[in-house]
């Protein structure tokens, strides 16, 4: 072909100056691609060495990458995820970045990316659609522990021992770390596949649990998280009441000094609960009257979180025994200004005042 091309010139520049003129106006294909890749160069996307190689499920990865030919705007360059075996025929979008220039995607490992060590990610672009080359190097992609959930009650009473905290279940190969508000709560504790417990806890704050694997590093917060709080114990009253009283009689009166509302007292009698418990109204209350003898004492606890204070003092109730009964002796009739008839008691005790009446009346 390109014998005859250049046999038609010689020709030409033989024969006139127009067939010349006609050769440089039907350029050759070869000159044609030259001028065409010139004016429009294609566009390209290189994705830069990736830092470090080993990476967890939901880690952060950042994706550098360079360009050239021109972007448009309203362009959206793509990180994507190859499958395990570096494989793009169905990559996953881990991040984007709008833009026309080089630049570095903030991406994130997808939190359930079957483990595997030839990961590979690469950078598309919108506008134009252009896919870029991969990272270059294979990545290793490592899971989290998994999520146990975290076990203890939220609240204790004051002056009591605190809560145990702890793990439902734990695992091999993963150590445990309790915080409280951020900050590690003592040493971490190895994984067995038992539940696992922290000890009792009494600082008040938000208590969590990050499990991590001791040969990738990996980590994860547990399920749940406990924010301690410490409830207030029952303001203290004092007894009130209590004495002597006679056999038989109505007793004596029982109760508090004052009370809390939101709070129920009991009355104990040696140590034992006798009778219901009286809600509290803010003021003084009573028991009302006892008859049985003993000592008298009362805890008071809070209806919402069952914490209980023992009331102060004791007050002790006496029963006196009744007089022993003798029979009255004598009485009759006698004659009108006579002395009269004797009436006496058969027996009588020692320290005891007795009273004549007649008709009810001394």
């Amino acid at each position: 072909m390109k014998t005859l091309l250049l046999f038609f010139s010689l020709i030409c520049m033989a024969l006139s100056p127009a067939c010349l003129a006609q050769t440089s106006a039907n350029p050759t294909p070869e000159s044609t691609k030259q001028q065409n890749t010139t004016a429009n160069p294609l566009n390209t996307i290189s994705t830069s060495a990736i830092i470090p190689f080993f990476y967890c499920q939901s880690s952060a990865v950042s994706v550098p990458f360079t360009v050239t030919g021109t972007f448009t705007p309203g362009n959206i360059f793509t990180a994507e995820l190859s499958d395990a075996s570096g494989s793009f025929a169905t990559p996953t979008a881990i991040g984007t970045l709008s833009g026309t220039t080089d630049g570095t995607i903030s991406a994130t490992m997808p939190a359930l990316t079957p483990q595997g060590n030839r990961y590979r990610i690469r950078v598309i672009g919108s506008n134009p659609s252009t896919v870029g080359t991969d990272n270059g190097t294979n990545l290793a992609i490592n899971p989290l522990p998994a999520r146990y959930t975290m076990t203890g009650e939220r609240s204790y009473c004051e002056g009591g021992p605190g809560v145990i905290i702890g793990l439902n279940n734990t695992e091999l190969g993963a150590n445990y770390q309790l915080r409280r508000d951020g900050a590690n709560v003592g040493a971490p504790q190895a994984g067995n596949f038992f539940p696992m417990s922290f000890g009792f806890q009494t600082i008040v704050g938000t208590y969590t649990v990050i499990s991590t694997y001791t040969a990738t590093g990996c980590s994860q917060q547990m399920n749940d998280s406990i924010t301690l709080t410490v409830n207030p114990l029952p303001q203290k009253f004092a007894m009130t009441g209590g004495g002597v009283y006679c056999n038989g009689g109505p007793g004596v009166a029982v109760g508090l000094s004052g009370s809390q509302e939101g709070v129920s007292y009991q009355l104990l009698l040696d140590g034992v609960a006798t009778g219901g418990p009286v809600n509290g109204t803010g003021n003084a209350i009573s028991f009302g009257n006892q008859t049985a003898a003993g000592g008298y004492t009362a805890t008071a606890k809070y209806a919402v979180t069952n914490c209980t204070q023992s009331m102060t003092g004791e007050v002790k109730v006496k029963i006196n025994p009744l007089p022993t009964k003798y029979d009255v002796l004598g009485g009759g009739t006698f004659c009108e200004g006579d002395k009269g008839v004797p009436v006496i008691l058969y027996l009588s005790d020692t320290n005891i005042a007795y009273q004549l009446k007649v008709d009810g009346a001394n």
